[in-house]
C-alpha cells in the first residue's frame, strides 16, 4: 500500500466507524 492508498483506507475505516456509531449515539441522546 502506498501512502495515498493508506490514507484513503484509513479515511474509509474512520468513516465506516463513524457511520456505525451514529445510530447508537443518536439513540442515546434522544432518550
Amino acid at each position: 500500500l502506498c501512502n495515498k492508498h493508506q490514507r484513503m483506507v484509513a479515511h474509509a475505516v474512520k468513516l465506516a466507524r463513524y457511520m456505525a456509531l451514529m445510530p447508537y449515539t443518536r439513540g442515546q441522546t434522544s432518550r
